[in-house]
């Protein structure tokens, strides 16, 4: 029961990025609408892991590729898996560390490990589409199952 509130509070605020954010846009123009988003669940620990983080990575690189995917990165943890690590400084880190690895995505810090239970086996991939298509996906991702998420988000989007 505990996991079924948090999955959600995931499908939420996944379907309230979908709406799309406000941007400037000309008064000809419309504002994109955003009709798939990916949420990459990554724990504490897999962050600190260097296999962990290269699959991440290559997942990451993948989707970063993509033009007009709306990619959010949820860092999980909670005081025990930051090391005393004050949340603050775990968040910024985290946003840089993301800015520095070239990627397009928001970066968001789970600090109360509300999410921890959607990522026992390891970094996560969910793809959700405004026609309710949910997938996930385990990382690593094969070769075959980045096909399968290349053919999803073309599908939905």
């Amino acid at each position: 029961m505990d996991c079924w509130w948090k999955f959600w509070w995931l499908l939420t605020m996944c379907c309230t990025l979908l709406a799309g954010q406000p941007k400037k846009t000309s008064r000809k123009s419309l504002p994109p609408v955003r009709t798939v988003c990916a949420v990459l669940l990554l724990s504490y620990s897999d962050y600190l892991c260097p296999l962990c983080l290269q699959s991440f990575l290559q997942t990451a690189d993948s989707l970063n590729s993509w033009p007009g995917l709306q990619t959010w990165c949820v860092l999980i943890g909670d005081s025990e898996t930051f090391m005393g690590i004050p949340a603050q400084i775990v968040r910024a880190q985290f946003k840089g560390w993301i800015a520095a690895s070239g990627l397009n995505f928001q970066a968001l810090v789970d600090e109360k490990g509300f999410l921890n239970t959607m990522i026992r086996d390891g970094p996560v991939l969910i793809v959700f589409s405004k026609g309710s298509f949910i997938r996930h996906w385990s990382l690593p991702l094969s070769p075959n199952d980045l096909k399968t998420v290349k053919k999803f988000i073309k599908q939905s989007g």
